[in-house]
C-alpha cells in the first residue's frame, strides 16, 4: 500500500504558504510606516529641545541683544 498525498490538501497548504508570504511582505512596510509616523515628530521635538538656546533673564536696565544665525533682536528693559 503506497501513500499518496491528498491533492486538495497540497493545494490548501500551498495557498496558506503564499498567503503568509504576501502578508509578511505587506505588514512589514505598513508597520515601518506607522513607526515612522509616530517617531518622526517625537525625534523632531527632542532634537529641537536639545538645540534650543538657553533663555536669558536680566533684572537691570541694560539693552540685551540676542543674535541667531538668521536675525538679531534687541530688548530694552
Amino acid at each position: 500500500m503506497s501513500w499518496e498525498p491528498n491533492p486538495l490538501k497540497v493545494v490548501v497548504m500551498s495557498m496558506m504558504t503564499n498567503i503568509q508570504t504576501v502578508t509578511k511582505k505587506i505588514l512589514q512596510p505598513v508597520a515601518l510606516a506607522i513607526a515612522m509616523l509616530f517617531f518622526t515628530p517625537v525625534i523632531g521635538l527632542l532634537s529641537a529641545a536639545l538645540k534650543a538656546p538657553v533663555s536669558v533673564e536680566l533684572t537691570s536696565n541694560e539693552t540685551v541683544v540676542y543674535k541667531t544665525t538668521q536675525s538679531s533682536v534687541s530688548f530694552k528693559g
